[in-house]
């Protein structure tokens, strides 16, 4: 008799630690559990009730606490690393501020995608560099990037060559200040290059550079509709061939908007806005370059737009067969202070291009002394055609330097 009781004492109290158990797992997981899938073991899962991919089920939590910034990092690596070990796969950045204190590498065949460029963010509190380094010069200084302080660092599976066959869109990312002049954090986006990939919808804010292609080469790839905001400079992308780069914003950048460099691609609907604006320079003596195309082959640059900018807005250098067609600057103002003379358009150097149809209208200078804005040529080569170009101007103009005469009309 004391056996059975025993014994039944022993089954109710199996059974009652198995109700338990799965009244437990049924309230962590909600209504559904998600099993574990290819790449994952268990202790990588933190919230099974989020399906696989999803960085919340790897333990990120996007409530814009920087104390969560370790957790949150290791997270979306993990959900990273995981899609790496099956060969590549969609990782997901839901709605939420993610604080990270680590670049986070993505890697070729995965595509990282949010729910919306201003609301999925990734939030870089810390100058933490990547442990991959890139050997690329940046043009402008003259600089080698060595491991670059970024937010996401594309790479190929091998840490050394291109992100390819994937796409990154509607994500944010931010530095650890709003003031590209103070912000630590460097690159926003920061790719070795790009083959078959796409980038579309993100948004770079308070880093010092926006987007960056680095040493790769950028090839049949699209960049379009991404926005860079109070940054010194928006776009940098090295070196393209047949890549479609559309629809980029670049707004209240200190030193430049655009810089391109490629062969056979098409440069549409990209605009400027607020170059050199008050917000982000630090001196009344300081100018901005919205445009910069330098080194482009069988390259059409058409219908893009400049609007309340201080500096220079197109600067052509060595290009071959460029066709330069249907460009406007709206408005170029300035207070600024200094005294070197505006080039509204530049070309050197270039050879067998085609400028037809662009217009610049400058209105509201100020300041002393009077500054002066031109066109300006140097040095072109081969036949090369200009035609229907317009300036128009309300004060303090010039005439051009070389060819553009005729093209003067005063408002």
């Amino acid at each position: 008799m004391m056996r059975r009781e025993l014994s039944k004492a022993l089954l109710l109290s199996t059974v009652g630690a198995v109700a338990f158990s799965s009244r437990a797992q049924a309230q962590s997981c909600g209504s559904i559990c998600y099993p574990l899938s290819a790449g994952e073991t268990a202790p990588d899962v933190v919230a099974s009730s989020y399906p696989p991919g999803d960085v919340r089920r790897y333990g990120a939590i996007g409530d814009g606490n920087t104390s969560r910034a370790t957790t949150n990092s290791a997270a979306i690596q993990k959900a990273i690393d995981i899609m790496r070990v099956v060969g590549g796969g969609t990782v997901h950045i839901p709605t939420g501020v993610y604080c990270v204190n680590a670049p986070i590498k993505v890697y070729e065949k995965i595509s990282l995608v949010g729910d919306g460029c201003t609301a999925s963010i990734l939030k870089k509190t810390t100058a933490t560099a990547s442990s991959v380094s890139d050997s690329t010069s940046r043009f402008w200084d003259g600089a080698t990037v060595g491991s670059p302080i970024c937010v996401l660092h594309f790479v190929n599976y091998d840490q050394v060559n291109t992100w390819a066959y994937a796409q990154v869109s509607d994500l944010g990312v931010e530095g650890n200040t709003t003031n590209p002049n103070t912000t630590s954090v460097v690159y926003g986006f920061f790719f070795r290059g790009m083959a078959g990939a796409r980038v579309k919808n993100c948004y770079a804010r308070g880093v010092q550079i926006g987007f960056f292609w680095g040493s790769a080469s950028v090839i049949t790839s699209e960049v379009s509709n991404n926005l860079a905001s109070e940054v010194q400079r928006g776009f940098y992308m090295h070196f393209a061939t047949s890549t479609d780069y559309r629809g980029n914003y670049a707004v209240r950048y200190r030193f430049a908007g655009h810089y391109f460099s490629g062969y056979y691609c098409h440069i549409a609907g990209n605009a400027c806005d607020l170059g050199g604006d008050v917000s982000v320079r630090t001196s009344s003596s300081d100018i901005a370059q919205a445009y910069e195309f330098h080194s482009c082959v069988g390259t059409t640059i058409e219908s893009n737009g400049c609007e309340s900018h201080v500096g220079p807005v197109w600067l052509m250098e060595s290009n071959i067969s460029t066709q330069f067609r249907s460009n406007l600057a709206l408005a170029v103002t300035s207070d600024y202070a200094g005294s070197t003379n505006i080039a509204v358009f530049s070309s050197t150097n270039c050879i067998d291009c085609v400028y037809e149809d662009n217009k610049a209208l400058i209105t509201g200078l100020s300041g002393t002394p009077a500054k002066h804005f031109n066109w300006r040529t140097t040095g072109e080569y081969g036949v090369y055609r200009w035609a229907r170009n317009h300036f128009y101007h309300s004060m303090n103009q010039t005439g051009a330097d070389t060819g553009w005469t005729n093209t003067f009309g005063t408002l």
